[in-house]
């Protein structure tokens, strides 16, 4: 379990966004080519103790995890970014969480919020 632990630790000192970012020759990174990855990781003692099989896998899997931080952080950073109202958005996406507003004054409110809504 240790080299498990170990191993990722590895993917995560290594396969950073940067390197994601860099093209090889053949158009290959270091996270949608194994064997790319596999050329960044093996210098390091931490990949021999990793069992052969099960390293792909982990790659795999760090590598997916990267990319739903890398586009969660894209989708906080654009809806954060629209109009000023960063503020705004986090306290509507927090307001969902109260079970005793009614849909209905929920969006009569998240309306009102926005400014579409105007009271007379």
């Amino acid at each position: 379990m240790r080299c498990v632990y170990e191993f990722r630790a590895l993917l995560s000192d290594v396969i950073t966004p940067e390197v994601a970012a860099q093209d090889t020759e053949d158009a290959k990174t270091a996270t949608t080519s194994w064997s790319t990855a596999k050329r960044l990781l093996k210098a390091d003692p931490r990949y021999a103790k990793m069992p052969r099989k099960e390293r792909e896998s982990l790659w795999r899997r760090h590598v997916e995890e990267m990319q739903r931080r890398q586009k969660k952080l894209a989708v906080d950073q654009e809806g954060g970014g629209r109009g000023g109202g960063g503020e705004k958005n986090s306290f509507l996406r927090n307001i969902k969480n109260f079970s005793d507003l009614s849909r209905r004054a929920h969006h009569l409110f998240a309306l009102n919020l926005c400014g579409s809504v105007r009271t007379v």
